[in-house]
């Protein structure tokens, strides 16, 4: 819960809920989460405040940045290894299938 303690959002409620997800996490069954979401910055270090408004101006958004996270949990040792990897794709890479998807759940394309 360290890690956490600048966002202040992280609470003692929140730190318990996670604990829980943590705790159960099995060895044969990691657990993944992945996100997708329009930018017009390809920069990958785009630090912000929560409450803070997004840069990108609608029907800017020229990139798209997906974070895959990842939990395994180690059988020898009990511990979770938790892992981040950011893809960052340029909207005209995508098939148009893709982009016609995208489009329908996000209002800057």
């Amino acid at each position: 819960s360290a890690i956490h303690a600048p966002v202040a959002a992280y609470d003692a409620q929140m730190a318990a809920r996670v604990q829980r997800l943590f705790d159960a996490i099995r060895p044969e069954r990691p657990l993944w989460r992945q996100n997708a979401l329009i930018y017009a910055d390809p920069v990958l270090h785009q630090p912000r405040r929560e409450a803070a408004p997004r840069r990108d101006a609608p029907g800017t958004g020229r990139y798209l940045r997906s974070e895959k996270q990842c939990f395994v949990r180690l059988a020898a040792h009990d511990a979770v290894v938790f892992s981040i990897h950011t893809y960052l794709v340029p909207l005209t890479a995508l098939p148009a299938q893709a982009r016609a998807g995208l489009a329908q759940i996000h209002s800057v394309l």
